[in-house]
């Protein structure tokens, strides 16, 4: 059913992306899109032109910004649009867009819209039956220009004869070092893997498809225990509760310290924030400065041990919880694993350090475990049903997980 604001306009196409799928914050956005369809007009069957005056404009983001403007089927009702551009030399486009809105926008002139039809529904709410348009141009704007590949010319740099030498020795140090028999460098310098600070979005997407959205997007307060996640450990919890509104809380004696770019995002939320709130009354500002809400991590400055399981506190917290989670949790390795079970949780852990001397394990053969392999052994063969997966990042990248049954078993 059309909501009365856009009566008479297109009907949004079906089959949209749930929220929790999504890895774009613009609601409405189809996700299935690829690069060349920003570069693609509309064709006859599907292009709109809409004409009405800007009621509201934000530029968000060097990809994407959204306008409002008065809808032309109705007069006082509004309608907004939305420009997502991917490329480099479509964003100087999206940015020749958003000039264009904000000077009618100062000289009280319409702006003439074209864009895509059928119009996307807002993915804001399940039930939310707002349309946006996904804009392609407005007042005929000239478009960039094809493409051109970049062409190479190769040029002789003068080198003096001693700089020749060390860099021949150099090279050649190169070669033998770490380029094996092949001395392949470009193998060697090619990079395969995720790059060590994806290591908690890899982690957690794991966690995803072993539990599920469902379970982890609970009403409960406590909702994942994040165990060892403070100090600079904290891009679970990041992961977790502000990305992917998935509550968490961190257990950790710890503060939480955000690193370099997890202060940048949420910078980038705040400035968002501030620009969306003059806009508020309308659909599309408000269902974005939703998702750019505040956030602080939620932390229970405590060591998980035995101690905050007998405690009234963390007692209640691991009945509360959804699972149990460590990502390079060191000494909190092995209550992860015992007091999850205990509580009959799943739980998930990436082990790096550990300490041979401080807990004394042994492997099922008697031996003592003194390396990382051994205690990935270890934790292999601690109960039935453990699970193992590598991840694409650098380092210690095993990760172990443990889901019980209904019964109080293990699966």
């Amino acid at each position: 059913m059309q909501s009365p604001l856009h009566e008479g306009l297109p009907m949004p196409r079906d089959g949209y992306m749930p929220t929790e799928h999504r890895r774009h914050f613009a609601p409405g956005m189809l996700q299935s899109s690829s690069d060349d369809d920003e570069c693609r007009p509309p064709s006859d069957d599907e292009a709109v032109f809409l004409t009405g005056l800007v009621l509201f404009v934000a530029h968000l983001s060097s990809s994407f910004a959204t306008f409002t403007i008065e809808c032309p089927e109705r007069p006082g009702s509004s309608l907004d649009v939305i420009v997502s551009r991917k490329r480099a030399r479509a964003r100087a486009h999206l940015a020749s867009i958003v000039g264009e809105v904000k000077r009618c926008q100062d000289a009280v002139l319409p702006v003439t819209v074209h864009g895509y039809k059928p119009f996307e529904k807002c993915s804001c709410q399940k039930d939310c039956q707002s349309c946006v348009v996904k804009c392609w141009n407005i007042n005929d704007l000239p478009m960039p220009d094809a493409e051109q590949p970049l062409l190479c010319q190769e040029i002789e740099l003068p080198l003096l004869p001693s700089a020749s030498v060390a860099v021949a020795a150099t090279f050649k140090a190169y070669q033998l070092d770490g380029c094996g028999a092949g001395g392949n460098i470009s193998d060697k310098r090619k990079r395969t893997v995720v790059k060590n600070r994806s290591r908690a979005a890899r982690f957690v997407e794991l966690l995803i498809d072993v539990i599920g959205v469902d379970a982890l997007k609970t009403t409960s307060s406590v909702g994942i225990l994040d165990v060892a996640g403070g100090g600079s450990n904290a891009g679970i919890t990041f992961e977790l509760s502000l990305r992917r509104k998935m509550p968490s809380t961190v257990i950790d004696p710890r503060s939480v310290k955000l690193n370099k770019t997890q202060r940048s995002t949420l910078k980038f939320r705040e400035v968002n924030r501030k620009k969306l709130k003059l806009g508020i009354e309308f659909h599309c500002a408000r269902a974005l400065y939703s998702r750019f809400r505040e956030w602080t991590p939620s932390q229970l400055h405590h060591r998980f041990d035995e101690n905050f399981a007998t405690s009234e506190v963390g007692d209640q917290m691991l009945r509360d919880c959804v699972a149990v989670v460590g990502m390079h949790p060191d000494e909190a390795t092995d209550a992860i694993i015992e007091l999850a079970m205990r509580y009959n949780k799943p739980w998930m852990i990436c082990p790096c350090c550990v300490f041979p001397r401080t807990f004394k394990r042994t492997l099922p053969n008697g031996q003592a475990v003194q390396t990382y392999d051994d205690l990935c052994e270890y934790i292999r063969n601690i109960t039935f049903g453990v699970q193992e997966k590598i991840l694409d990042f650098e380092g210690r990248n095993r990760v172990f997980f443990w889901l019980p049954n209904d019964e109080g078993g293990c699966k």
